[in-house]
Formats: C-alpha cells, sequence, structure tokens
C-alpha cells in the first residue's frame, strides 16, 4: 500500500501525459446542407445530404505505435434526399487558422461508403500535422475544411469552418502548472 502523501503526486504525474492537446473547437457540431445542382429530371430525384462534422480534438502523437500527432474529425453523412452519393476521400482538405494545410486525410472507419436515401454513415478522420510542423507550430485559432460529394456524377464541394473555443483549463496563458498547483492568470 503506497504511503497517502504518495497520491496527489501520482494524481499530477498521471494528468501530464494526456494523449490530447488542449485546444477545443466551436461549433460543438457544424451541420450543412449539401444539394446537387440538377435535379435528376428523368427519375424526378433531388440529391440532398445532410452533414454534421465534429472536431473530436488534436491528438498527440504516439511513439508506441508511430502514430502522428493530428487533428480527428467526425462525419455523419446523412442521405436526406433520393439520390445516393458518397464522399470523395481525396476532396478532403484541412487548413489551419494561417492557411497551412493538413497531410492528407485518412479514414480510420470502413471507408466512405455510398450513402443510400434515407441511410446514414459515420466516418472518423485523421488529419496529420502540416509538413514539418508540430502542434505547438500550428495557429489552431481556427480550421477550415473543405470535401466534396458525389450524387451519382455530380459532384458538390463545400466547407465549413471551426472556432477556437477559449477554455480556461487548457488554454495555456491562462493556466499554468508550478511545483503541483494550478493557478489562473489574470
Amino acid at each position: 500500500m503506497k504511503p497517502w502523501f504518495l497520491l496527489p503526486l501520482s494524481l499530477i504525474g498521471a494528468g501530464c501525459h494526456s494523449t490530447w492537446y488542449g485546444v477545443r473547437f466551436a461549433p460543438a457540431a457544424n451541420e450543412v446542407i449539401v444539394r446537387a445542382e440538377r435535379d435528376h429530371e428523368r427519375e424526378g430525384r433531388q440529391g440532398r445530404a445532410r452533414v454534421l462534422l465534429s472536431v473530436r480534438g488534436v491528438r498527440r502523437a504516439d511513439p508506441d505505435t508511430g502514430e502522428p500527432a493530428r487533428v480527428e474529425v467526425r462525419a455523419r453523412l446523412e442521405n436526406i434526399g433520393q439520390v445516393p452519393f458518397y464522399l470523395q476521400q481525396q476532396s478532403l482538405e484541412l487548413l489551419s487558422g494561417d492557411l497551412l494545410p493538413f497531410g492528407a486525410a485518412r479514414i480510420t472507419s470502413d471507408g466512405p461508403p455510398r450513402v443510400e436515401p434515407d441511410r446514414a454513415a459515420v466516418l472518423d478522420l485523421h488529419f496529420p500535422m502540416p509538413d514539418g510542423k508540430s502542434p505547438d507550430d500550428v495557429h489552431f485559432d481556427a480550421l477550415h475544411l473543405r470535401f466534396s460529394l458525389d450524387f451519382d456524377g455530380e459532384v458538390v464541394t463545400t466547407g465549413v469552418q471551426f472556432e477556437r473555443r477559449d477554455d480556461p483549463y487548457h488554454d495555456r496563458s491562462r493556466f499554468s502548472f508550478g511545483f503541483g498547483y494550478g493557478y489562473l492568470h489574470h
């Protein structure tokens, strides 16, 4: 059994090894409606999708698995029209607040499926840090995400933006640690 005075030290040490950087983004879920320009008149069908995107966070590199530092985004693709569509993986582009491009997106869940009418798909997207940059070098004041949906041969491109959310418990400019104690800067 450990002496009682070692418990606070073990808790402090455990908190220092988080796998996430302390940046959060708003809105928590960004919604965009994507519409195909042309109605598929011969069949009287319309291509429409509801896409919900959420920045899960910025994950640190994992030396044990070799995974790089990355931004993780979750996407829910809902087909609210009558024309099947799929996400074009090569169209995914994430830019930092100072417009640096992140690495090519990797879809870690099942690949971008064809989403049939009245169906939905959830995808996890990982964007590695821009070339030669660590998360400490990236301007996370905003993130810009662009993507394209293919509605049976008609490609529609759109984008969304996320703003960094102030979080006094994770913002290093306001919260500092000193010998095991946290204190706020005013």
